[in-house]
Order: C-alpha cells, then structure tokens, then sequence
C-alpha cells in the first residue's frame, strides 16, 4: 500500500491513471463501520476494475479547530496503516489537517481533490459524512457534482450493534467505563494503548509481582481504573505475553497519581525504556484498597489464577490470537 502525506505527493506519484474508487473520513479508531465502509470501497473497486484509495487524516480535526474538545484517540497512526492495508486497500492519503484545509470549500475539495488528484469514479461515503468549509460539503454536494466531474457517489448506510449506530463515540465510551470485552468486539480487535516503561518504586518486585510502569500518552483513552487481562507485546524483542495490567492510584500505598503498571506473565527480564503495547482483553476487577500488603498480595494471587483461565476462555480466543498475529510482520 502506498502512503502520501498530502495531496501534491500523490498527484506527483501519477498512479491514478486508471481511476480510483474512493472514500473518506477521519477513521478515528477503524471500528466494525468503519472497516464495513473501507471494505465496501475496497469491493466496488475491483468490481469496477478501480483503485481503491483511502483519504483520512493524522490527527481529529477537533484537535486543531477545538484543541479542548478533541476526543482522546483510539488508534495509532501505523496501526491504522496496517489496518486499512489489511482491508485490500492500494492507497492511503493522511493529511495533516489544519486550519487553512479546513477553511478550504467544500467543492473546490471534490474539484481538486478527489476529481483532479485521485481522478475518482466512484466516491464512498457514510451515512453522516460532512466535509468542507464549516461542514457544508456532504452526500448530496456529492451526488450534485458527480455528474460534471465524473463519479458516482454511493451512501453506505450505518453498522448498528444492539440498536445502536457504532461510532467512535461509542468505543470510547465502553473503555471509560472499563467493558474492554464490548470495546474489543465493536475494534473487531482489542484496544491498544502503549506507553514508555520508566523507573518505578520497586514495590511489585518486592512483593512477587515485579511490574513494568508505563508513561503513556494522554491523548490516548486510558480505561476505567482496574485490573485487567492483556496481552502485552514489545515490539523491539518481539516479545508478546499474557499480562495483568492494573490501572489507579494505588490506594493501598496511597499514590496520588493515576498510573498503568503491567505485571507480564511467564517473563523476566528489565524492560525500563521499552515500548510496551498493551491490548486489552478483560476487566478482572475494580481498583480496591486493602488493609495490608499481605491482603494485595493474596487478591493478585487470586487475580494470576483468574488471568490464566481466563487465556483458556473460548470468547477470549479471537482476540488473543487477533494480538499474536501482529508479531507477523505482513499482519
């Protein structure tokens, strides 16, 4: 898959000759509607002997138009490169959105963009779709323009779980009340939240459950406090394990600040300054304060035990195995 960071680096690249079969949006996490409308693009394409291009962006608009409003992230942008890969998709554009493309209206964007750049024959959008100066651009400017600029527009209509649209908004929703099992099954993938392992206190190892300290990025979802199952991958080894992960404050040893500490199974080693990826699996438990350290300590005992069996669980294995894969470098 080839990947442009603007517009005048694909128009240069002139591989768009045959026409292209595009879609767009900001793709903010690559959910299952998400994923259903990158695959119906990616389909279409090859039935009408098309391109299939993706256009999204590196960052939320919100970030740049609303810096306080922008929602935390649920996505990093090389796994939403291998995701959108993954689909069949021949072409990824990321803009860097900013204040002068958003000022940009909404039919000069189809006119140049995606008639003249991506010489575009067919434009997939969703249900909710919006673009352009102020948001005036949508489905219908689409469909006005098409005839004149040479595409057709098609409206993928919206993928509902229980009832209810999946949107980004949903997902992020779920992790902040820690239902990580519902989040995973809408990612059609466990959440991934990375982070920096830094010096800690040395409590964990002190009492038989040694712990990486994650320094993650806050504009990242950081689930609900807890205890959860993950599995745990470092990249640079290509180490993947079984962890459990306690999200909180540690108020047995009254921390005041909130913290991501990964105990790893069936590993030993030091990992302070490696990039630990965390994909969560399963909330085990809230955050709880106990009366001693000798009371934590037979509560993660019994947390171990529940982790493994729960690596065993039939609802878990799609997910696990979602997570082992990516230690594939075609994955």
């Amino acid at each position: 898959m080839r990947i442009f960071a603007t517009f005048d680096e694909a128009a240069r690249s002139g591989g768009f000759a045959s026409g292209t079969a595009v879609t767009i949006g900001v793709f903010d996490g690559l959910h299952r509607g998400h994923r259903a409308l990158i695959s119906h693009t990616v389909a279409l394409a090859r039935r009408n002997n098309l391109s299939p291009v993706v256009i999204t962006f590196d960052d939320h608009p919100l970030s740049v138009l609303a810096p306080p409003y922008a929602p935390k992230k649920l996505i990093y942008p090389d796994r939403k490169a291998r995701i959108v890969r993954s689909l069949g998709v021949a072409t990824m554009i990321s803009v860097r959105f900013s204040r002068e493309f958003a000022e940009q209206p909404a039919a000069a964007f189809v006119e140049e963009a995606l008639a003249g750049v991506c010489r575009a024959r067919l434009v997939i959008c969703g249900y909710d779709f919006n673009f352009g100066k102020g948001g005036e651009g949508n489905a219908d400017l689409l469909r006005a323009l098409g005839p004149r600029l040479g595409f057709e527009t098609e409206v993928v209509h919206a993928v509902t779980e229980d009832g209810m649209f999946v949107k980004s908004t949903m997902v992020r929703d779920l992790l902040f009340a820690g239902r990580a099992e519902e989040a995973c099954r809408l990612l059609e993938r466990p959440y991934e939240l990375r982070g920096t392992v830094v010096t800690g206190f040395g409590r964990g190892s002190r009492i038989g459950f040694a712990t990486a300290n994650l320094k993650t990025d806050t504009t990242h979802v950081t689930p609900a406090r807890g205890v959860y199952l993950c599995m745990a991958r470092v990249p640079a080894r290509q180490v993947t394990r079984a962890a459990m992960v306690n999200i909180g404050y540690n108020p047995t040893f009254g921390l005041n600040e909130l913290s991501v500490e990964a105990h790893l199974l069936e590993f030993e080693g030091q990992l302070v300054g490696e990039t630990v990826e965390l994909h969560f699996l399963r909330r085990l438990r809230d955050e709880q304060k106990f009366p001693s350290v000798e009371a934590l300590v037979a509560q993660l005992h019994r947390d171990r035990t529940a982790a493994r069996d729960a690596l065993n669980s039939p609802e878990l294995a799609a997910a696990i195995e979602a997570v082992l894969t990516l230690d594939n470098p075609e994955a």
